[in-house]
Formats: C-alpha cells, structure tokens, sequence
C-alpha cells in the first residue's frame, strides 16, 4: 500500500500495545491535547477575515464566544499524519523516538465511521485553505449578517419603548443563528492551525456530531477514562474489528508498523503479537530518522 493509502499515528509502546490487544482506537478530548494552541489558531483567522466587516465589538463577541464554547465543550479526536517518520512526531507524541508509528489504511478510516458522524478530516495550515473552510456553506457571510442584527445596544429609538414582535422575532433569530455558526466554528477550530505546523501534515478522525458539555462526562455512556503522566483525560473508545474488514475487503486495518529510532523490538516479537489479536498482512519497518 502506497503512503498516499497509509495514515500514520504516533504513540508509545504502551498506547500501541493497548490499540493492537484491545482492538479499538480512542478518541480523545483533544482539548488534553500535547499542543496548547490546539483548536485557537481560528480566532486569529476570523478576527482577519471580520475586520471592517463588523465594528471592533462584535468581532470580540465573537472571539469571546468561541473561548466560551471551548472551555465549556468537548470534541473527540484521533490525530493521525501522512508522514510516517517525522523526528518531530517521534520526539512529541512517541515517548522520545522510544514508540510506534502504526500504519493505517486511510479508506478504512474514512468509510468505517460515517454513520456514527466520525469523518476523517485534513488540517488546513495555508491562509487559504482556512479561509474556504470558514466560507463553506456562506457560514463566514451568514455570520457577519447575523452580527449586523445582533442586538449589543438598543437604539436611542427603542429605549423609551417596548421593541416590536418583528423586533423581538429578529434578534431571536439573530442569536440562534450566531450561536449555531459558532458551534460550527469551534468544531471547525481542530481543523485550522499555525502554518508552522504545515510539516506535520496532520489529519484527524473527529466526532463532528458528538459535542458534550464538560459536566456532563458522568452521564454520557459513551465516554470512559484513561490515566497520561500528568492527567484524566476522558475519550470515547471505537472498535477495529479486524476479522470482519480483513474478510469482506481483503484488505488489512494495519498496514504497517514503523518503530521508533530508539524501538528496540525484534520484528518478529510485533508479528507475532499483530497475529495474535488478528492484525495480518502488516509491513515491520524501522525509522530512518536519527537523533543528533
């Protein structure tokens, strides 16, 4: 399988053992991710793209809903990159060169989860790129409409009176209508990030139709907890199913198993152990990427 077909995703020898004898991957409140800055690059963009538009106020409503709605919501991801052997990736998400980059068949991530709202989306790192999302579906236009309305501060002309049904009716619909694109928005923020990051090459399985308040873990059946170094973070857990892909497609889940410059595993100890849960058909190779 070619590495245009292969979707690779860093982690540690603990991370790989788990996904490989479990058989599920986990989705994880990417708002726990390693990067401070995920999910907050967008309120540059925007705040590029609504200057004189809209007066300074309402673009710092905006900015200041969008804050709110990260720190109250939770979206769940998998971060996955192109490139299956980036020092960076290795010294960041795989225990210092010490872990696994695990080779997935991208056609299966993008055709597996549909039905459950999980789609495989790319990172946009380019202004461009950025700016269409924002304008998908006039999302950035029906924004700036709705902020025209929004009703910050009565006119002169409506203090001393009761507002009208038909005014009452639109800035009702001015504030469905500005949340609801925000709601977008924050979904859309995991996507946008610092071109400076464009090297990653970044793609991610993200839950688009599951936002849940942060309050609210307890009562959601779907979500579970896994213990990091210095954190709970909550995730939702998602089965491979490896048998069943393997037979109706041929194909393997796995396609590769890249281990890290500092991976001291004997290929045939994670053949092995791929064989064991049913991962078969599955490429042992080595990082080529060296430590100075």
């Amino acid at each position: 399988m070619s590495e245009e077909e292969t979707l690779y995703h860093y982690c540690s020898n603990e991370a790989f053992h788990s996904i490989i004898k479990n058989g599920t991957i986990r989705l994880n409140d990417i708002s726990h991710s390693n990067d401070y800055m995920e999910g907050k690059w967008i309120e540059k963009r925007i705040t590029s793209l609504l200057e004189n538009q809209i007066t300074h106020d309402k673009i710092s409503y905006v900015i200041e809903t969008l804050k709110l709605f990260h720190s109250k919501y939770s979206v769940f991801a998998f971060c996955l990159s192109s490139e299956g052997d980036m020092l960076g990736q290795w010294r960041g998400y795989a225990d210092d060169g010490h872990g696994i980059a695990i080779g997935f068949n991208k056609k299966y991530l993008m055709e597996k989860w549909t039905d459950n709202g999980i789609n495989l989306s790319q990172i946009c790192y380019e202004e461009k790129a950025q700016e269409d999302l924002l304008r998908e579906n006039d999302n950035l236009d029906k924004l700036i409409t709705a902020m025209e309305n929004y009703p910050f501060r009565q006119p002169l002309s409506l203090i001393s009176r009761e507002p009208t049904e038909e005014e009452k009716k639109q800035k009702k619909e001015a504030e469905v209508s500005v949340t609801l694109i925000l709601l977008i928005f924050m979904l859309k923020s995991y996507l946008i990030k610092n071109p400076a990051f464009r090297e990653e090459r970044e793609q991610i399985l993200i839950k688009n139709s599951f936002i849940i308040e942060k309050n609210d873990y307890d009562r959601n059946i779907d979500i579970d907890f896994r213990a990091a170094r210095d954190k709970i973070i909550p995730y939702i857990s998602l089965s491979l199913d490896p048998d069943v892909y393997l037979k109706s497609t041929k194909s393997s889940i796995i396609t590769e198993v890249k281990k890290g410059p500092k991976n001291q595993t004997p290929d045939q100890i994670i053949q092995d152990f791929l064989k064991k849960y049913h991962f078969s058909e599955v490429e042992i190779t080595k990082s080529t990427a060296t430590y100075r």
